[in-house]
């Protein structure tokens, strides 16, 4: 995937770095976030529809029903 666009965001960013990597991908400036589980604190984007998560064993149930419920916020289909 040579033109997607990459954005990056974990808890160690500074608050207003990370506002600015959130809206970008919010405004569908980067199609793809790269990110820790800050994202299951509430983060919601309507567009994103995918998750892929990394070493799902490691995480619990109810961690990874709330990651999940990240994605298909919208009419899109959503897949994880």
């Amino acid at each position: 995937m040579p033109e997607a666009r990459i954005a990056i965001a974990h808890g160690q960013l500074r608050e207003r770095e990370l506002e600015h990597v959130m809206r970008d991908f919010y405004q569908q400036r980067c199609n793809i976030l790269l990110c820790t589980t800050i994202i299951e604190t509430g983060i919601d984007v309507p567009t994103a529809n995918t998750i892929i998560i990394n070493k799902a064993d490691m995480f619990g149930l109810a961690q990874l029903h709330q990651l999940r419920g990240r994605v298909g916020r919208s009419h899109h289909q959503a897949y994880a």
